[in-house]
């Protein structure tokens, strides 16, 4: 289970770092960001191989939430960090865990 952060209009603009094994410990987190907002380190890095640009947030010299992305221009991953701070504490939390799906289920085969 990942905390993600989404825009308005379903915009994906950061998630968890790391998998929760329980919605408790995955909300708490959440609400851990929302609390100790200005001791978040952001840092952007090119990622290998490609290297197109992503951002990770950390705290407590742990990552914390990563970009659902990466950017081919540096301004680009700027900017939208920048998107996922400010969104940070006004969103709202979810009280119930929510299935989502990346991506099409692979067709039947027949026999």
């Amino acid at each position: 289970m990942f905390w993600m952060l989404v825009s308005p209009n379903n915009r994906r603009l950061g998630r968890a770092a790391h998998q929760f094994t329980a919605f408790d410990a995955c909300r708490e987190k959440v609400m851990l960001l929302r609390r100790r907002l200005a001791d978040l380190k952001a840092v952007t890095t090119t990622a290998e191989p490609h290297g197109h640009w992503a951002w990770r947030v950390e705290l407590d010299g742990t990552i914390a939430a990563v970009s659902t992305r990466t950017y081919f221009r540096q301004q680009e991953c700027d900017y939208n960090l920048r998107r996922f701070l400010e969104a940070v504490p006004e969103a709202e939390v979810a009280t119930i865990a929510r299935t989502v799906r990346i991506g099409r289920l692979p067709a039947a085969r027949g026999k």
